[in-house]
């Protein structure tokens, strides 16, 4: 009996432990490596590769036909989707290419397509756009370019970027600082680190952007860095784990109690 009992309590000990840290190891998300897109049109994330990607009411005057309502990058098994919620009604277009990335938003008059965009609609042409993942993950970071023109801009072309799905947000200013050169356009680099930015598999995350009237810009994503991450079990379910664990190591030990007197004879 006395081995019975002492085998018991280390069977309580650890179906205690097991239990406890079961229920503690799923409330953290599990993470695995660090998966970097290039989003360019030629690049080998982009699916299909092409010279130009468009979606949206592209522009046949300008070479920049309507090529589906989306665009797609695929890396180590993390798919993302880019899509323009807009585009069914306000006739929007986003574009990705060979040189600049994929653009986010276009704030600018001009006589062919800029970005994407059809140039007879007033400014801003793109302020929103939808991405899509086929699996939770991390927002790390991103990367592009700002660009704008000297002839019609007055000033510093500001660009606030704002990003937003369940429960996780972030928002990023940029500038390009007025330039004086001849070129047809000048080109800021930005770059961007997120805080605990978790997009679910196939929730949508969108990116807005903001222009001040006046200042003509377009800006473009040329990296985006994520990692993939197990949704999170709510608080309250590894404390009722715990709880459990705990009310049958009781049980268990109430009937080691009762058995004692028997041990003694």
């Amino acid at each position: 009996m006395a081995f019975f009992l002492r085998i018991t309590k280390s069977s309580t000990l650890a179906s205690l432990a097991i239990a406890t840290a079961t229920c503690f190891a799923v409330s953290s998300p599990a993470r695995a490596g660090i998966v970097s897109f290039d989003t360019y049109s030629n690049s080998a994330d982009s699916s299909p590769q092409t010279l130009d990607s468009i979606f949206g009411a592209g522009n046949p005057a300008t070479g920049l036909n309507k090529d589906g309502t989306s665009f797609e990058f695929r890396d180590s098994g993390i798919q993302v989707t880019f899509s323009d919620p807009q585009e069914a009604t306000n006739a929007r277009v986003s574009r990705t290419n060979t040189t600049l990335g994929t653009c986010l938003g276009g704030h600018r008059w001009a006589s062919v397509a800029v970005c994407g965009n059809i140039p007879t609609i007033p400014p801003p042409q793109l302020n929103k756009i939808t991405l899509n993942f086929n699996q939770t993950v991390e927002l790390i970071s991103t990367s592009g370019v700002l660009r704008g023109v000297p002839g019609d801009n007055s000033g510093d072309a500001h660009v606030t970027s704002i990003w937003e799905t369940v429960g996780s947000s972030a928002t990023f200013n940029y500038a390009n600082p007025p330039s004086t050169s001849t070129n047809p356009f000048y080109t800021t680099q930005y770059s961007s680190t997120f805080s605990k930015f978790i997009v679910g598999a196939n929730t949508p995350l969108t990116i807005t952007s903001e222009f001040q009237p006046g200042q003509y810009v377009d800006y473009w994503m040329q990296n985006l860095t994520v990692q993939t991450a197990e949704p999170s079990v709510p608080a309250p379910l590894p404390l009722l784990g715990a709880g459990s664990a705990f009310a049958f190591a009781r049980r268990i030990r109430r009937r080691i109690n009762a058995a004692r007197p028997n041990e003694l004879v």
